[in-house]
């Protein structure tokens, strides 16, 4: 399931940028209603309107044609605006995103480091932007398997936001996630295991125990869980975690459908199969009435279901 490996997406994302972009950009195309610029300001707002429809693409998981929305938003804001602009770094974001989210890994590593470089022109080594697309690159790194590399940028980042943010600030945690992730992959659950469950304690104070970020970080710590063989316990965190998620998001979410797959999993690892038959059905037409019957997901679940049920006969 792409990144989504064991921590969905607690996500490293770039909202304040995205944010900024955009406002910066009607103000550019505001002042910019003189005879010369009217292409330029043209071409500006045609750019609005494929960044929306590239961000819708990327919520319902279509990411070819996210990504070519944000690649041509990117040409004309570069050429209007400037490879630095808030709008054109918010549309690079979006790219790179929807390349990682894609399996595009190496290209996403190359649109992540390229963002971090306009970041550190634009906004300075320390500002919150680079810091998030650091840490971004470093979930890429680790999603590649450059674990070393991947280690040195979290805590390079952490040691900054921990100084200049604070040990509880969202950013910070989210850090300590993608660390806790690298530790992970290196073997070293017991390490990530209380690295996560420290950071899900501070989210749940802070952040409330039903914040999507809380209930994100708790999913990755039921994975790890179940990646060292405790199934039952992580079958009893993805149920609570389920329940909440049914209780307070829209049907058929992403992180909704991500904890099913994995519910599904940690059943099926214990010979519970009618159960993870049931959930497996739950997940599969979950993803069709989201995604559709060509989308990889829905296939991929579609054949998780089918081999359950081949099981009953």
């Amino acid at each position: 399931m792409r990144r989504r490996r064991i921590f969905e997406r607690t996500r490293w994302t770039h909202g304040l940028a995205v944010a900024a972009g955009s406002f910066l950009l009607v103000g550019h195309v505001g002042l910019a209603q003189k005879p010369s610029a009217d292409k330029s300001t043209e071409a500006l707002g045609r750019s609005q309107k494929q960044f929306a429809e590239g961000k819708a693409h990327l919520e319902r998981g279509d990411y070819e044609s996210a990504e070519r929305c944000f690649r041509e938003v990117i040409t004309i804001r570069t050429e209007a605006l400037g490879p630095g602009h808030a709008a054109t770094l918010a549309a690079r974001d979006s790219l790179a995103n929807a390349l990682f989210y894609h399996n595009k890994l190496t290209e996403a590593e190359a649109e992540y480091r390229t963002l971090v470089e306009q970041y550190v022109r634009s906004h300075g080594a320390n500002h919150t932007n680079t810091l998030n697309g650091r840490n971004s690159l470093a979930a890429t790194l680790a999603a590649l398997g450059k674990d070393d590399e991947a280690g040195a940028e979290c805590r390079a980042v952490l040691k900054i936001q921990e100084q200049l943010l604070g040990a509880e600030h969202a950013d910070t945690l989210a850090t300590r996630t993608s660390m806790a992730l690298v530790l992970s992959k290196r073997g070293r659950n017991a390490e990530a295991q209380a690295e996560l469950k420290s950071v899900v304690q501070i989210q749940e104070r802070v952040l409330g125990p039903e914040h999507l970020t809380t209930l994100r970080s708790r999913h990755g710590l039921a994975n790890l869980l179940a990646k060292q063989g405790h199934n039952a316990e992580a079958t009893t965190e993805y149920r609570a975690i389920l329940e909440i998620y049914q209780r307070t998001l829209e049907p058929n979410e992403p992180d909704t459908l991500l904890v099913l797959d994995c519910l599904v999993l940690s059943l099926a690892k214990q010979g519970k199969t009618q159960d993870a038959r049931e959930f497996a059905r739950q997940a599969y037409t979950g993803s069709l009435k989201r995604f559709g019957i060509s989308h990889a997901e829905t296939r991929s679940r579609m054949k998780v279901y089918d081999q359950l049920l081949s099981q009953e006969k």
